[in-house]
């Protein structure tokens, strides 16, 4: 996170995030005096108060540059819009108690998926919202001590925001938004995030991949997706430590070296990803 530049658009989405969750929670996951990552019970916030909230701490973003700077004075004006598209979203979806927001999940080699070999080192994530619990017997972690099952969410939910894009720079020098479009896919690396997490629960609970625009929303699920069936989570979630792994093992043929060495070790190893943000 320290390495990722931010840009208006981040910023954006994490205030739409904070609205949604700030309002529906019954338990967020933050950071504690010890710095670690534990659930906090929420008290719950009305729609406007969290909206005004969430605006002022948007306003103190800096921008990077004069193209983000004009983004971030359009995402301004967008959004509440794209807020209360979110909150039809999650109706549509269907809100069942307990909301668990920002829940850390961790899969290591003890409680990873047995169909395929796991990483090294621990894969960390964290959920945008689950709802609902059930309870299934014989879980791989989390157990009771009193009645050895666990409660599994019944839907787990992550949200994406998408925003206008730069357009043509007007006569009067000022530029022009182009809207973003409703998605009509899911994004590969969107579906491979979802896998991780529904690994997480042996893909046991349904996904929901969320898309929010200003123009509307498009849930995803795995009934208009097959990245979201189990057939496609278990598929993607492969993917996903097979990366991993590969990775593992650049950084180990080189991990007695110096970290410029380690960088250029990887490098002359590693296939170029000139796509990626």
């Amino acid at each position: 996170r320290l390495v990722l530049k931010p840009n208006a658009a981040m910023a954006a989405g994490i205030a739409v995030g904070n609205v949604l969750q700030n309002v529906l929670a019954d338990e967020i996951w933050k950071l504690n005096s010890a710095k670690k990552l534990a659930p906090v019970k929420w008290t719950k916030l009305k729609k406007e108060e969290s909206l005004q909230e969430e605006i002022e701490k948007y306003k103190d973003y800096e921008p990077t540059d004069d193209k983000d700077r004009t983004k971030h004075q359009k995402y301004l004006e967008v959004i509440p819009q794209l807020v209360l598209n979110g909150f039809k979203a999650l109706e549509e979806i269907g809100l069942a108690s307990p909301v668990i927001c920002e829940k850390q999940i961790s899969l290591t080699s003890d409680n990873a998926p047995t169909f395929c070999s796991p990483c090294s080192l621990a894969c960390v994530g964290r959920t945008d919202f689950e709802f609902g619990a059930s309870v299934f017997g014989n879980p791989p972690h989390e157990v009771s001590p009193t009645t050895n099952t666990v409660a599994f969410p019944q839907k787990i939910i992550e949200l994406k925001t998408k925003y206008s894009r730069l357009g043509k720079i007007k006569k009067d020098g000022s530029r022009s938004f182009v809207k973003a479009a409703i998605p009509t896919t899911a994004s590969f690396n969107h579906l491979v995030q979802c896998a991780f997490y529904s690994s997480y629960y042996n893909f046991k609970v349904p996904m929901y991949l969320l898309y929010v625009v200003e123009e509307g929303y498009k849930i995803f699920t795995s009934n208009n997706c097959p990245g979201l069936t189990v057939e496609g989570l278990k598929k993607n979630y492969q993917i996903m430590i097979n990366v991993f792994r590969r990775r593992e093992k650049i950084l180990a043929l080189n991990k007695d070296k110096t970290k410029e060495e380690i960088i250029k070790g990887a490098i002359e190893i590693m296939d170029p990803m000139f796509d990626h943000p």
